[in-house]
């Protein structure tokens, strides 16, 4: 578990990076969490800081995300990410598994806001991995697992087999996703699904049934998305 101190600490190297860019990130993230009501302590908000100092270290080396504007960053990942904790209600025990997870959205920042979550981040690219890998270990955080797979191969162990509480995924799309989940999920699981268009009727809800759908606007004007909710029968 990452100490005050330590954290305080690589804060501290984060501001020596860029005083001003990391002044900035926090205004935009104080701001954004307020736009859209969320409830985010100051150590949670330092800690964003540096995975997204990191992040930007990182992307220059090599290809985490398609996004390279700071604001949009912080803004289409970050805050984006923590969306979901308004239309689900996780609690200690709580497993969640985040497919294709990428650079760790939306995952980490909720592993951030819940650190008693058991997060388990699957990614098949060893880049990318890499990368959670190193983010994880910066920031100390306890109950998150990295796993190099694809969720095809890692849906047919049985070990991975009702174990989650949650699904989550934002970088695929829903036919990528649905056929692989039902086993993983246990009884009354949910997967999350980010969308910017309602789920197409023919995507084949496979054993899923629809229990919510949240419509919301990103901050600073960047545009209208929604979450759906689906639960496993």
């Amino acid at each position: 578990m990452l100490t005050q101190i330590a954290l305080d600490r690589l804060i501290s190297l984060a501001y020596m990076f860029h005083v001003e860019r990391a002044t900035w990130w926090r205004d935009l993230l104080v701001a954004g969490v307020s736009e859209l009501e969320l409830h985010v302590s100051d150590k949670v908000i330092s800690q964003l800081i540096v995975y997204a100092t990191e992040l930007t270290l990182w992307n220059r080396k090599i290809n985490l995300t398609g996004i390279t504007d700071t604001k949009e960053i912080i803004v289409k990942h970050f805050l984006d990410s923590l969306v979901c904790t308004k239309a689900v209600r996780l609690r200690s025990n709580d497993a969640l598994l985040d497919v294709g997870s990428g650079a760790g959205f939306p995952g980490l920042p909720v592993k951030i806001l819940y650190p008693e979550v058991e997060l388990t981040l699957l990614e098949p690219s060893g880049k990318k991995t890499a990368f959670l890998h190193h983010v994880i270990g910066t920031l100390g955080l306890e109950g998150a697992l990295v796993v190099s797979k694809r969720v095809q191969d890692f849906s047919q162990d049985p070990v991975n087999h009702s174990k989650y509480t949650y699904a989550t995924s934002r970088a695929l799309s829903a036919a990528e996703v649905l056929p692989f989940i039902p086993p993983l999920l246990a009884q009354e699981g949910q997967l999350i699904l980010w969308r910017t268009q309602p789920l197409e009727a023919n995507s084949g809800f496979c054993g899923f049934s629809t229990v919510k759908e949240m419509i919301y606007r990103l901050p600073f004007g960047y545009g209208e998305r929604r979450i759906v909710i689906l639960e496993k029968q």
